[in-house]
């Protein structure tokens, strides 16, 4: 058990501080939800091998942004457990809710990665043209991170870019700054 009341209240704060996270994450989602919203599924642009933008998928760059999210979510769940077994070591966020947050993170990356292969000869949204708008959607550093990431190499990886934001969280406080 932590003592002393002082540091009580600083593992609180930073608790609640971590917990904030979890808006972030609805808005990531409704990011996505927003950019799908514009995806036009009644004519999208066959493409082929000349064609510019067939590197890049609206469908690849959320696979990035919702295994990005729910990585950091991972983090956050472990940081918040972390300082609850400091307060209490009754206190914790149990091993299987982690887990079933990892399994559900997976199945939706699964399921992105068909519609990846499925949609690979079509455009349904021009993201490169798209991204002022996208630019202005996006309201944290990370989401923008990863739209960066993804336009300058269609190939990077979620490992990759979860790197990058680490060594950003070195240099500022938070990738999740508005």
């Amino acid at each position: 058990m932590l003592g002393g009341e002082e540091k009580h209240n600083c593992l609180i704060f930073r608790i609640a501080e971590e917990l904030q996270y979890l808006d972030l994450l609805t808005q990531k989602v409704e990011h996505i939800r927003q950019i799908h919203s514009r995806i036009d599924l009644e004519s999208p642009v066959l493409i082929d091998e000349h064609c510019a933008g067939k590197d890049w998928s609206v469908f690849g760059l959320s696979k990035l942004q919702v295994e990005v999210a729910v990585m950091s979510l991972i983090q956050k769940l472990k940081s918040i457990n972390r300082m609850l077994e400091k307060i209490n070591p009754s206190f914790t966020i149990r091993q299987e809710f982690i887990e079933l947050v990892t399994m559900y993170s997976k199945n939706l990356t699964e399921n992105l990665d068909i519609i990846c292969d499925h949609c690979h000869k079509y455009q349904f949204l021009n993201i490169q043209e798209e991204r002022d708008m996208l630019y202005k959607l996006y309201s944290t550093v990370s989401e923008r991170l990863v739209l960066d990431m993804y336009l300058d190499n269609s190939a990077v990886t979620t490992e990759e870019i979860v790197a990058s934001l680490k060594n950003g969280i070195d240099k500022a406080s938070t990738p999740d700054f508005f």
